[in-house]
């Protein structure tokens, strides 16, 4: 184990920014076609899984939305920060937050057209 992250939907395997695209590339390719021989299906099975899917990291918008709320409160609580700085830091995270719901919707939303014309 190289690192172990918090709880995250649907747990995907993620990587780093800074892995290298050589590595990157290996990783990926091993996971799409991964799966594909009886002998892959039926390790899978067992685990409960289907083949792996490519995803990005917009499956992290609901992670990123917690981490800035849990933000926004810790500046809310901070006695050290006078009411001016307070408010300057909320509303920056809040303009995240609004970016973040803005996204999401326009998520949920082609999630509803895609479903809608299958």
């Amino acid at each position: 184990m190289i690192w172990k992250s918090p709880l995250i939907p649907g747990d995907p395997i993620v990587w780093r920014k800074n892995l290298s695209e050589t590595t990157k590339d290996k990783i990926y390719d091993f996971f799409m076609n991964y799966g594909k021989t009886p002998e892959e299906k039926a390790v899978l099975e067992r685990l409960g899984w289907a083949p792996f899917r490519a995803s990005s990291d917009l499956q992290l918008v609901p992670i990123r939305q917690l981490a800035l709320f849990k933000e926004m409160q810790s500046v809310k609580d901070n006695k050290g920060l006078n009411e001016q700085d307070k408010l300057a830091k909320t509303t920056a995270i809040q303009a995240q937050l609004d970016d973040l719901d803005r996204l999401n919707n326009a998520l949920s939303a082609m999630s509803s057209v895609s479903k809608a014309v299958q």
